[in-house]
């Protein structure tokens, strides 16, 4: 249970600028409405104030922090340099630079009503247009000085939001995985896993930060004093590489835990938890991060308050708590983005997988593949290419069948099927066929279809001992398959000079 942790101010700050997270958001009626009033620095954002760079009219155009489109959305906003940004919202991406009308909308050229400056540590935006071609319907009253922006729904799970200020109870829980605890007023969800299996809370007013994590133990770890037994065998594996100050098994109570008190990698205090639940363990770290200091909080009983406050039993029917789950169904929707090494990015596609299913980091990552799963037995690796030659999924499916046929040893290789199928993403060919990987035969689910002028390899990948069982599975997985509704020229030149390289140096 190896963990990168995200903990002081200054890298949330930089997370706000360059990250990409996803989390719930809790808008009024599925819909986000921003509010204020020209001049002043309180925005009202569904309802709840906050405060940013005071707005302004330049050349008749209202401008405002594009913070509010962060917090607001859950947009991302890049600072590339030299006065050069990008805001990145769902489909739509901006570039625009301080000081210049001249922007790139989806990487076409745009004039804004008014140069774009940066006011103390905001980039100042002309607001309308902004949010406008961000899918925004936008009022301005003059005759009050009142702008209104609406978008009709928050994206909450097909985007980019992140550091929304979505926290509006005192008890947080997850009714997937069971668990909920008190947290203190004014928190927020500053990261969310997609399969909502590591969700981090802060609270900036008492400078403390909350993680909970959820993991599946070693085949050797059957309950939670095995666990406290292998954390201290390696401790610096299981608690972000440090060594901890003071460890203690804590056997009385409902449910047993395992607790640890370290310091972090910047100095600041960090109390963890570890319970061991259906299987799972659950970890609950609790860090205090304030420039004032690193008080310790290890006797505050406000603090130890919280920490014994969580619990196991909650399934969602509890309105003093507020659901924090992304699980519907079982499963966990995954939006990708590629990201190429110029710092372009797009979304690319959406698939729901199970919800023990991860993101699996592989040695040689690429923009155009993507990896989720449980490990290397089961998976679906999704790869995007420009086709070469033919559109014609049959015409490339039975080419790479052949190539298959051609090359795979037959005692290790046996091909079941080929043939063209529908798809809720459209017309495909399916492949079936075993291979044999160390010794173990492997049941491969093998896809391909065209959209967009992009070619999309879907592979899935199971045991063949227990392929019949996840055929159902699969299949759930495949239609939840949903490619970008269209692809920039700039997606596709930056996908050319990718794959140019790579083949380049396949070459070298």
């Amino acid at each position: 249970m190896k963990k990168t942790k995200k903990l002081v101010s200054i890298l949330l700050i930089f997370i706000m600028a360059a990250s990409v997270f996803c989390i719930n958001s809790y808008a009024a009626d599925n819909g986000i409405k921003v509010k204020f009033k020209v001049g002043s620095t309180s925005v009202q954002i569904d309802g709840t104030y906050k405060s940013f760079e005071k707005s302004y009219i330049s050349n008749g155009t209202v401008m405002a922090s594009s913070d509010i489109l962060v917090k607001a959305l859950g947009a991302e906003l890049n600072n590339n340099g030299k006065g050069n940004y990008n805001i990145v919202y769902r489909n739509e991406s901006i570039d625009m630079t301080a000081g210049s009308k001249k922007c790139d909308i989806n990487q076409t050229e745009g004039t804004l009503p008014a140069a774009p400056a940066v006011k103390g540590t905001s980039l100042m935006v002309p607001f309308k247009y902004t949010a406008e071609k961000l899918g925004a319907t936008v009022r301005y009253d003059s005759s009050t000085g009142t702008l209104t922006a609406d978008w009709a729904d928050d994206g909450a799970l097909t985007d980019l939001s992140f550091l929304t200020d979505s926290i509006k109870k005192t008890r947080v829980g997850d009714s997937f995985y069971g668990w909920n605890m008190n947290i203190p007023r004014g928190s927020r969800v500053a990261y969310s896993s997609f399969n909502s299996r590591h969700i981090s809370i802060e609270n900036t007013n008492r400078s403390v930060y909350f993680d909970i994590y959820i993991d599946k133990p070693g085949k050797d770890i059957t309950n939670i004093e095995d666990y406290y037994n292998q954390v201290m065998d390696s401790p610096e594996d299981y608690l972000n590489g440090s060594v901890p100050d003071d460890s203690n098994l804590v056997t009385t109570g409902t449910v047993p835990y395992a607790e640890f008190r370290y310091t972090g990698s910047s100095g600041e205090p960090i109390i963890q938890r570890s319970y061991m639940n259906s299987g799972s363990i659950y970890s609950v770290m609790l860090s205090y991060y304030s420039d004032n200091g690193t008080d310790d909080i290890s006797d505050s009983p406000y603090y130890k308050a919280i920490l014994d406050s969580f619990s196991f039993g909650y399934k969602g029917t509890n309105i003093d708590v507020q659901d924090l789950s992304k699980i519907t169904y079982g499963m966990a929707e995954y939006s990708n983005y590629s990201t190429f090494e110029n710092g372009n990015k797009y979304y690319s596609w959406q698939v729901s997988v199970p919800s023990d299913w991860d993101y699996i980091k592989s040695p040689a990552e690429s923009p155009l593949s993507t990896k989720l799963g449980t490990g290397s037995d089961q998976y679906i690796n999704i790869e995007i290419e420009k086709p070469i030659g033919s559109n014609n999924v049959e015409t490339i499916g039975s080419s790479l069948k052949n190539l298959y046929n051609s090359n795979y040893s037959p005692s290790l290789y046996k091909f079941e099927q080929g043939e063209v199928t529908s798809t809720a993403a459209g017309k495909a060919y399916h492949m079936l066929y075993d291979l044999s990987l160390g010794g173990t035969f492997y049941s491969y689910d093998e896809y391909l279809l065209v959209s967009g002028g992009l070619l999309y390899d879907l592979t899935l990948k199971c045991p063949q001992t227990s392929y019949q069982q996840k055929k159902d599975e699969n299949k759930k997985i495949l239609s939840s398959f949903k490619p970008a509704d269209k692809v920039s020229a700039a997606y596709s030149k930056d996908i050319d000079s990718y794959q140019n390289q790579t083949n380049r140096n396949r070459v070298g």
